[in-house]
């Protein structure tokens, strides 16, 4: 199991008395922090071997990447699994202030400076670019905001489909 975006490994470290599970964060200093084996990597570049992976993992992560850079992020999840492999990505649809479609920035955050994009994100616009990247949705949840007015959140899980293999004798690129 991968835990793309691990931050501290909190998720991984749950995930690993059930799987072996490994993290990779944006951050070497979240990966040295992390309750699991973790190396820093970027989510449009995973530093991990095609088809290796048999589940993923990524929640709330992809909503700091534009709409390019997730694309790259969920053929990055789709290169890396298994065929058949499951991936749970999870993100923020909107909030109290903010829509779907929408982003917020934040120059301070936890009495900390920061420039942190947060965008939240249409599920229907997400089922379709991880599908354009090769993972169909299996399972699709859509959370509402709790009573302390957090944000709406979707979550997707996915199964890799391997590309079509053209018939015999049929050019791969063209079908022809």
């Amino acid at each position: 199991m991968l835990d793309v975006d691990c931050g501290p490994g909190h998720v991984a470290a749950y995930l690993a008395d059930r799987v072996a599970v490994v993290g990779v964060d944006l951050s070497p200093e979240m990966c040295a922090h992390a309750a699991v084996p973790a190396c820093a990597g970027d989510m449009t570049a995973l530093p991990v071997r095609s088809q290796s992976v048999s589940a993923l993992v990524c929640l709330y992560a992809v909503i700091h990447l534009d709409a390019a850079a997730r694309a790259a992020a969920y053929a990055e999840f789709a290169r890396v699994l298994k065929p058949g492999g499951q991936a749970l990505v999870a993100f923020h649809v909107r909030d109290a202030q903010t829509a779907a479609g929408q982003a917020r920035t934040l120059t301070a955050w936890w009495g900390d400076e920061v420039d942190l994009t947060f965008r939240f994100l249409d599920p229907d616009g997400e089922v379709r670019a991880l599908a354009e990247a090769g993972l169909v949705v299996t399972a699709r949840l859509d959370r509402a905001p709790d009573s302390r007015g957090s944000t709406r959140a979707s979550g997707a899980t996915c199964r890799r489909v391997p590309p079509a293999t053209p018939a015999p004798g049929r050019n791969a690129r063209t079908g022809a």
